[in-house]
């Protein structure tokens, strides 16, 4: 597939007072790729998102989507979604009143609100019959599950993930991982998904940033980030999941 080039981020910076949460970054995420954000909690994973959610603005630097900088497309619009690793569901709203929300905002009928809202809980599993909880009754998971359907209801061209996975049970994770990557292929959708887990990043990811201490220390695909690393922190960061204790089957 020939990709054109949909996210750039050009030395972008990012500091809270004396804390330099992202130092100079510079990355290209292509039309339709699923891009992986892989770090430690603290690398400045979650604050790169942000900004390119335009939650935050860049203390410097230049970030495009689609050749348009940033700040010059509404925060909120159907071109980029974002779904947060605390969920930001409204609790005073049912599932179903979650899930509706920003199609009634982008005033469809009450048909195309209903099928909409039916096809999307279809692909990613969530169960009608939580349609009517609001979301103090329902798990982490779930709560999960619909953030990721508000998400994904209003057909994004962008959709940023933050830790998308921590709370979803294996086979339900399974199934958001093959629907995301149906829609990445079939919709040309672009995927930035940051993570500490390299399983997700591994399993999922076209290009993997590798980052620490606000930098990006390396970007390669999931073959190449196995087989060659070329930091000692990148090195160590891989070995470590190798070491860990294969479930036995």
């Amino acid at each position: 597939m020939v990709f054109v080039t949909d996210v750039v981020i050009q030395n972008v910076g990012k500091s809270f007072k004396e804390v330099v949460a992202v130092d100079s970054v510079s990355i290209d995420v292509k039309q339709g790729e699923l891009y992986g954000i892989l770090g430690q909690t603290g690398a400045g994973k979650t604050t790169l998102l942000r900004m390119i959610a335009g939650l935050d603005k860049p203390d410097r630097g230049v970030i495009l989507i689609g050749g348009v900088p940033r700040e010059k497309i509404r925060v909120g619009s159907g071109d980029v979604q974002i779904v947060f690793q605390d969920f930001a569901l409204w609790p005073h709203m049912t599932v179903s009143q979650n899930l509706s929300f920003p199609l009634k905002q982008r005033k469809l009928s009450g048909k195309e609100i209903m099928d909409r809202v039916g096809e999307v809980s279809s692909k990613i599993g969530l169960p009608t019959h939580l349609h009517s909880r609001t979301p103090s009754q329902l798990s982490d998971g779930q709560r999960q599950m619909v953030a990721i359907g508000r998400a994904l209801v209003v057909n994004p061209k962008v959709l940023l993930l933050d830790e998308p996975f921590s709370h979803l049970d294996p086979i339900t994770k399974l199934k958001i991982r093959d629907e995301l990557i149906r829609m990445q292929h079939s919709d040309r959708l672009t995927i930035i998904m940051v993570t500490h887990q390299l399983s997700d990043a591994m399993a999922l990811a076209d290009r993997i940033a590798v980052m620490l201490d606000g930098r990006i220390l390396q970007v390669s695909t999931p073959d190449d980030l196995n087989r060659e690393q070329s930091d000692p922190y990148v090195s160590a960061y891989i070995r470590s999941y190798s070491l860990l204790p294969k479930r036995k089957a």
